[in-house]
């Protein structure tokens, strides 16, 4: 799984837009203004019904008219605000309202830009392109730190972003999580042996067998350190963790990966500790990642290339 998992909305080559607007004239007309773009487009008729959609998939920009019944743009705009899935979401305000107050108001909410209708289209279509470039631009900023250079699988930060997301969705609904720490054997050796350029080829290697290992679109792998790899599995249970953990390990193995002489394999291995838990709310995520590296200590205490799974403290029965 790419850096991308780690973001509110993954780098798209199709920009998603949502129009908001009460006035079916009005839509039609940006839907046609829309038509002419690479674009995917989904529209709206008032505030509450713009949430649920954005509940569901997240745009890049969303044309968003002030006056709704119900609930207003400004308050549309401030529960986009709120939540870390579309505070980054993009705002373009279009509203018949030309005071200088209104479109301070706006803007302190954190739009992008504030419109007034009647719009020229050549205008607002230059608008659109410019705010979609932007958009583009710093999701790839914000890809490229949190992605590993060496692997271009995401890093730590990613990571641990990715974690506590999903720690305190899974004690929310009651769901398991399941965390592996995985520790390419003897890797020292290897870099001693063959070099930092052949080191850094295994690296990619075993990375992307743990990233070609992973099914769901919920699990993610990263490179967090050195020779080390952890990978998320929300909603996993014990048995599932240790399944896939063993393939994991098989599939190194079987990759044939010369190691020096000297090693028991003769090709290269990892050592893999693993955690399941039932999260609490309130409860500290760093009781998952401790067990886990503990796991992944005693597998390699053991004699490596093994897997070590246990439960955590809110352990699963």
């Amino acid at each position: 799984m790419t850096a991308g998992r780690c973001l509110m909305n993954s780098v798209e080559t199709k920009p998603r837009i949502l129009v908001v607007d009460d006035d079916p004239a009005c839509v039609e007309l940006l839907l046609q203004l829309l038509s002419f773009e690479t674009v995917t487009v989904r529209a709206a008729h008032n505030g509450e019904e713009a949430l649920a959609i954005l509940a569901q998939w997240v745009p890049d920009l969303v044309l968003l008219d002030v006056t709704l019944p119900g609930m207003n743009g400004y308050e549309v705009c401030h529960q986009l605000q709120q939540s870390p899935r579309t505070r980054d979401v993009g705002v373009l305000f279009l509203t018949g309202m030309d005071d200088v107050t209104d479109e301070e108001r706006g803007l302190q909410l954190g739009a992008l830009d504030y419109i007034t209708k009647p719009f020229q289209f050549g205008t607002l279509r230059a608008r659109i392109r410019n705010h979609l470039a932007l958009q583009l631009k710093t999701r790839q900023l914000e890809s490229q730190a949190q992605t590993d250079a060496l692997t271009r699988i995401p890093n730590r930060r990613c990571f641990e972003s990715a974690l506590e997301q999903e720690w305190y969705r899974c004690a929310r609904h009651g769901r398991p999580i399941s965390v592996m720490m995985v520790d390419v054997d003897f890797f020292k050796q290897f870099n001693d042996h063959y070099g930092h350029p052949m080191g850094d080829a295994c690296l990619q290697q075993v990375a992307a067998i743990l990233d070609q290992g992973l099914n769901r679109a919920t699990d993610l792998v990263a490179r967090i350190g050195g020779e080390e790899f952890a990978v998320l599995l929300p909603e996993a249970d014990e048995a599932d963790l240790f399944m896939l953990a063993e393939q994991i390990r098989r599939r190194v193995e079987s990759a044939g990966i010369p190691h020096p002489s000297g090693h028991a394999a003769g090709v290269v291995t990892v050592s893999i500790g693993c955690c399941a838990m039932l999260p609490e709310l309130g409860q500290s995520l760093d009781t998952l990642m401790l067990s886990a590296d503990n796991n992944l200590y005693t597998a390699k205490a053991l004699g490596r290339n093994q897997v070590v799974v246990a439960c955590g403290d809110s352990g699963l029965s």
